[in-house]
Formats: structure tokens, C-alpha cells, sequence
């Protein structure tokens, strides 16, 4: 039994998925994170986790990519919560997360979106199992031309399970 929690910093560089992929599955209800300044690939290609049983804990006040966070998460069912997030980006970022079916209700609200670039490309590139994205999520990016929007080029492609997608602030 572990006596303390295992602090990830996401101060290591280099390949690090095949080992990062083993310890989240196998001691991933013991982790924790804190400060984290950058999610870009933190979980790329994670392809044997189902679930991230942690929070994930951004340093508060700063603008952090979330550039392929899960990209290629094969099997990921659930996203784990994200606290402090102020994205610049959000591109590729569950992109080949085939698993995955929902999203939580209230994730619009773990971000502050005054950071958020227009840059959100294949955020659910073959998300094939994809039933729903919240409606309030999607009411987020640019204002200038008077209304919200994130640009979503092939934000959807392979989404073939998608059956929820109303309400929309612009036709497609």
C-alpha cells in the first residue's frame, strides 16, 4: 500500500507515453497532480486507459495548451475532471478517443474560455463512439463578428455515432 500520493509534474520529456500509460493504469487511484503548466500529449497515445481516475489540476492564472491531451486514447470512456484550465488550445485534443461516448454536463464550466484560440482542429477527429458534446460548450471562441464560435475544421470527422448536435450558435 502506498503511503502518499504520487505527485506528476509533467516535468519529463521524451517518449514517456508507454511508461506513463502503465502507471495510470496501475496506480492511477493513488495519483494526484499540481501546478501543471502544460496538458499538450500529456496522455497521447495512452491507448489501455479507460478512465484517469485523478483530477487534473492546472496552475491557476496561467494560459496552458491542451494540444492532443488525449489524442489516441483508444479506450478512454471518461474524461477526468480539469480544474483552473485556461486553454490556448484545444486542438487534436481528444482526437482518436474512440471510446469515449459523453461528456460530463458541467465541463463548459472547468474552463475559462477568454483564452481559447480559434485553433480547435480535429478536436473529435474519429471520436466514433461520440453520442453528445454539450450544447454550452460549443457557444465558445471568437466574438467578433457577434457572436461565439470555435473553429472546428474537421472537428467532427469520423464521428459517426454523433446523434446530438442542436442548438448550435451557426449552421454547418
Amino acid at each position: 500500500e502506498l503511503e502518499s500520493a504520487l505527485i506528476i509534474d509533467n516535468s519529463y520529456s521524451g517518449n514517456k507515453n508507454s511508461i506513463w500509460n502503465k502507471c495510470v493504469v496501475a496506480f492511477g487511484d493513488y495519483m494526484t497532480t499540481s501546478d501543471v503548466k502544460d496538458c499538450r500529449d500529456l496522455f497521447v497515445d495512452c491507448n489501455s486507459i479507460k478512465r484517469i481516475p485523478f483530477e487534473i489540476n492546472c496552475k491557476e492564472g496561467a494560459s496552458i495548451s491542451f494540444a492532443r491531451t488525449f489524442k489516441n486514447c483508444t479506450y478512454l470512456e471518461e474524461i477526468p475532471k480539469i480544474n483552473n484550465a485556461k486553454p490556448n488550445t484545444l486542438s487534436s485534443v481528444f482526437s482518436g478517443c474512440y471510446s469515449l461516448r459523453t461528456f460530463p454536463e458541467d465541463f463548459n464550466n472547468w474552463f475559462d474560455w477568454s483564452y481559447t484560440s480559434l485553433s480547435n482542429d480535429t478536436m473529435f477527429y474519429n471520436c466514433a463512439s461520440l453520442r453528445s458534446i454539450p450544447l454550452d460548450f460549443l457557444n465558445h471562441g471568437d466574438s467578433s463578428m457577434g457572436y461565439y464560435y470555435l473553429y472546428f475544421y474537421n472537428g467532427f470527422y469520423g464521428c459517426s455515432s454523433l446523434d446530438e448536435l442542436t442548438n448550435l450558435p451557426i449552421a454547418f
